[in-house]
């Protein structure tokens, strides 16, 4: 099928849904008129510029429902502000081939294209020479980095954004008579192979905030190449078929805010309404309509107010309205499962239940950025010498889990940080090690590289991987078992490194975790928490807030060590004075002496409950229950 204009279906159906659907037309109103009051800078600002996109993409729309003129004169305010300045963009090392450019470039595009008839000649030149210039620029930079950069990361955000601006570019000047200088045909070359390799399973290594804000392009994009009588990925990608799940069972219990595996900013900015209602649109999901309800309605001002990640939520109200099917009804989360698997990742998620004071538990192991990117992006390193995994987004987390008790985060990550120090999530250490390199932003990437320098014949993507079981449920508890030993670094011979996660939601959580190596070492059991923990007995803490419990068993002597641990990071290098601060309380066990094998028993148990426990030889009992713990480096705990 053909679209009517660009990114626009049908503007007869808009134009019913005006008057048929309130509060999505509320919603762009409101957001319209907050725009109108904003004068366009006469010179470029010292901060990223892709707010402006949204800016002429609400105006033009608003025009093309509403007739106000008011509303496409100050949309050109903006164009005409745009094409003055010399170059799109506050990074140095990054005006005009990157985020500020891709997202203008389309919103600039899309705009251009709705209002092409009532452009005067002037206006009509200038515009038109100004995306044939920014056009121009991007394809520049492409053809001179290949395999190296975005224009070959194909599973970055910056890719997906970037080639999507470019493809806007290429279809309004094709729509209008102009070359699109071959950038058709290269995007579609691109997403085609994006799409090909993304996780089916629709999990997402970046984390929710990314998911969120670079993720949100693959649905622009698939949107956009389906009006353009190209494929409908809609039908064929399995990732945009659930990844709307993936964002799901990331959730707080009130669904409000996220989990933060992976670069995640803050709690407060991962709900994309725009992508819930494609979602529900497309696959007539209630389950995602009922979200994007929740998030327009509940949670919009906590989004728009919370929310570190810019633009954020506020401007989308223009895609909201486009994408938005009322004829798809709510469905009720009390009918999905309590429990999904993302294989690809390595990631569970178990809920007590959907309710608000729910216990939510999420635990993450598997390769580095996924088993689709680390597979298949090392194929393509040996074939073509290309480096087309960044994984600066994803954190040295296998064996790390998160934990929240209705509003209590009692387990959660770092969130978001450039100089990746392991210690910050909750992972068993060895020596004091985790990977081969750290403090790095690529910790996974920079260790693969390392043991390649080493012995050239290493291959990352056959031995340097994690994996998590499949999740299994007997009489109410949950299990997995995380297994790691091989991105350790190999002079530590580690035999196993493993995690087993025992839950009975909303109730207690139990792990087991063994380290097994040819060699002696001292070994550090990390928990880190937002709430100070109050020692209350030999291996036994309380969270105050939540009233959790914490209980530590070892079959070696440790030591106690606890800190207050402040990870600041930089945003954005377009923003560098905008940092985030999060502050973890750290509570580390480590033997006393070097051995070759230890087992450290972890047990969280919920107000008023009370549960035996007890570590044996080879026995774990844990609420009337006996778990064998294996001695071999095969077994698993059962």
């Amino acid at each position: 099928m053909r679209y009517q204009a660009l990114m626009i279906d049908d503007w007869t159906r808009l134009g019913k849904a005006w008057n048929d659907c309130f509060p999505q037309r509320e919603r762009l109103l409101a957001e319209v008129q907050r725009e109108m009051e904003i004068v366009p800078p006469a010179t470029h600002p010292s901060m990223s510029i892709t707010f402006m996109a949204l800016y002429v993409f609400n105006l033009s729309l608003a025009y093309k429902l509403t007739g106000k003129e008011a509303y496409r004169d100050h949309a050109y305010a903006w164009l005409d502000a745009l094409t003055s300045y010399p170059g799109w963009g506050s990074d140095s090392r990054n005006i005009d081939v990157d985020l500020s450019a891709s997202w203008v470039l389309w919103g600039m595009s899309c705009a251009c294209d709705w209002l092409y008839d009532e452009l005067d000649g002037t206006r009509k030149t200038t515009y038109n020479q100004t995306i044939s210039r920014h056009l121009a620029i991007f394809l520049s930079h492409i053809a001179s980095h290949q395999g190296s950069g975005w224009p070959t990361e194909y599973w970055q955000n910056h890719n997906w954004i970037n080639m999507t601006g470019i493809a806007a570019a290429g279809y309004y000047l094709q729509h209008h008579g102009l070359s699109d200088q071959g950038a058709i045909g290269l995007v579609r070359a691109n997403f085609e192979k994006v799409f090909s390799v993304l996780a089916s399973d629709g999990s997402n290594y970046e984390g929710c905030c990314y998911w969120r804000y670079g993720g949100m392009w693959l649905f622009v994009y698939a949107w956009m190449e389906r009006g353009e009588g190209g494929k409908d990925y809609f039908l064929q990608s399995g990732y945009l078929q659930n990844t709307f799940f993936y964002r799901l069972y990331q959730s707080s219990p009130d669904l409000a805010r996220n989990l933060n595996f992976g670069d995640t900013h803050d709690l407060y900015s991962s709900h994309p309404a725009c992508v819930y209602y494609l979602v529900a649109r497309m696959y007539r999901n209630g389950y995602a309509q009922r979200l994007g309800n929740l998030t327009t309605t509940v949670f919009l001002k906590d989004e728009i107010a919370k929310s570190k990640v810019h633009p954020g939520i506020q401007p989308e109200a223009g895609l909201e309205f486009i994408w938005f099917d009322s004829s798809v009804k709510e469905s009720d989360f009390q009918n999905l499962p309590l429990a999904r698997e993302f294989p690809d990742l390595g990631l569970v998620s178990i809920r007590s239940s959907w309710k608000k004071d729910a216990m939510v538990f999420s635990a993450k192991c598997g390769c580095p950025g996924g088993e689709s990117q680390w597979k298949q992006g090392w194929k393509i390193n040996r074939e073509h010498g290309w480096k087309c995994m960044s994984l600066g987004h994803q954190h040295p987390d296998n064996l790390a889990y998160q934990l929240v008790l209705g509003s209590h985060y009692i387990i959660a990550d770092d969130g978001y940080n450039r100089t990746i120090d392991p210690s910050v999530h909750c992972v068993p250490l060895v020596d004091g090690k985790y990977a081969d390199v750290m403090h790095v932003s690529d910790v996974w990437r920079a260790s693969a590289e390392a043991r390649i320098k080493a012995n050239p014949e290493y291959r990352p993507d056959e031995s340097m991987c994690g994996s998590m079981s499949p999740l299994r449920e007997h009489d109410g508890v949950y299990s997995c078992e995380g297994r790691t030993e091989e991105t350790y670094p190999l002079d530590l011979k580690m035999k196993r490194v493993s995690r087993t996660f025992l839950i009975l939601p909303g109730t207690w959580l139990c792990m087991v975790t063994i380290l097994d190596s040819e060699e002696e070492h001292i070994y550090t059991l990390v928990t880190n928490t937002y709430e100070h923990p109050t020692l209350t007995g030999e291996g036994h803490w309380k969270y105050p807030a939540s009233d959790v419990s914490y209980r530590v068993l070892c079959d070696h002597p440790y030591r106690v060590r606890t800190e207050v641990q402040t990870i600041s990071a930089m945003m954005t290098p377009q923003e560098p004075d905008i940092v985030t601060h999060v502050d973890e309380h750290s509570l580390q066990l480590s033997t006393t002496t070097r051995n070759t094998r230890t087992v450290f028993a972890e047990l969280f148990t919920v107000a008023g409950v009370s549960v035996d426990f007890c570590l044996g030889k080879e026995e774990l009992r844990v609420d009337g229950r006996s778990y064998q713990i294996p001695l071999h480096q095969d077994g698993e705990v059962r």
